[in-house]
């Protein structure tokens, strides 16, 4: 029994003696990589290099589309690889392959949503940065952005919107730093498999690099990566909608069939325009105003013409067949021969 106590003794003074080192060689990577480190100085040897950022956009969901603004807010990852020179390191000055810093330890490139349309919600502030031994350090930071999404309502509600997103530089332009989607295809943009939502689904996504100027700086070029994200709208709520409206405009028809002189012919008449004037307004509240006629409009408009029709029909003869005044017959017969 003596004997086997200090064996398990022995291996768990081992097995500190072990954490101990692991822990004293990063403490001592750690203190030679960052002792004479200064964060605020881009990562090139030469000043007038420009420094090359991979990115790429992970799509975890749409938290909200909020139409009658003309935002979207997206659950999404932004993913950055560069290379800091001055943080590389050797097998003779430590077998570590990686270890994880903060950004306020290394130089961070100051990329941003340049579209947004309110501040960002971080909900991860420190972690998601590794350094590797090659000096390449891959940041990964998740955020729910809001940024402008113009609606295209000409199709509606069989509509396709197209959502862009711009992430570049705030201060350096490309003799700076380069911005470039990812080498990996599969990393650029990708759509994770939580992804959902009630009323959108992807259809497309494209990323594409481009330079814009600015006021500031007439003569410099400003990278920045544009998102394109091709949305399309679930159409099942307002299908619906468009099925009952057409059987009241069917039942309109089937009213003319009474008898002219039932008066509750004319009062149902009447009312299913009103019916479809409702319908209307209670979707209209779901998209913003626009200068222009969508299909929606289009297939409503028809619908209460068509109706107001019947119900104009349905009174007019009514009127004729219950009234016995003169002047509206010989008011009819002019429009008549007109």
């Amino acid at each position: 029994m003596k004997y086997l106590l200090n064996a398990f003794f022995l291996l768990i003074s081992c097995l500190n003696f072990n954490h101990t080192l692991g822990n004293q060689e990063e403490t001592q990577l750690r203190n030679t990589l960052f002792s004479n480190y200064n964060p605020k100085v881009r990562p090139v040897q030469d000043i007038s290099s420009d420094l090359t950022v991979e990115m790429g956009l992970a799509l975890q969901n749409i938290e909200k589309f909020d139409q009658m603004q003309e935002s979207i807010t997206l659950n999404a990852w932004i993913r950055q690889t560069w290379n800091d020179y001055r943080l590389s390191w050797n097998s003779t000055q430590s077998n570590l392959t990686f270890i994880s810093v903060s950004k306020t330890q290394v130089w961070v490139p100051d990329t941003e949503l340049l579209n947004a349309a309110g501040l960002p919600e971080i909900y991860t502030l420190e972690g998601g940065m590794l350094l590797y031994s090659t000096g390449e350090i891959m940041w990964s930071k998740p955020g729910v952005f809001t940024f402008s999404c113009p609606l295209d309502l000409h199709d509606f509600p069989f509509d396709t919107q197209k959502c862009k997103m711009s992430i570049g530089s705030w201060t350096l332009d490309d003799e700076k730093l380069d911005i470039m989607p990812n080498k990996d295809k599969s990393r650029q943009l990708d759509v994770m498999d939580s992804f959902s939502h009630s009323e959108w689904k992807v259809k497309s996504f494209s990323v594409q690099r481009k330079n814009s100027t600015r006021l500031c700086c007439p003569n410099k070029n400003f990278p920045f990566l544009e998102y394109t994200i091709e949305l399309k709208r679930h159409s099942h709520y307002y299908r619906l909608n468009m099925g009952m409206t057409i059987s009241l405009v069917l039942v309109s028809f089937i009213i003319m069939l009474m008898e002219p002189t039932n008066v509750s012919r004319t009062g149902t008449a009447v009312f299913i325009p009103l019916t479809i004037l409702a319908l209307q307004l209670t979707l209209a509240s779901k998209i913003p105003v626009v200068g222009y006629y969508t299909t929606l409009d289009r297939f409503f408009v028809a619908c209460f013409v068509t109706s107001m029709v019947c119900s104009i029909e349905s009174g007019i003869v009514y009127a004729l067949l219950a009234s016995k005044s003169k002047l509206l017959y010989k008011l009819l017969s002019k429009c008549v021969s007109t």
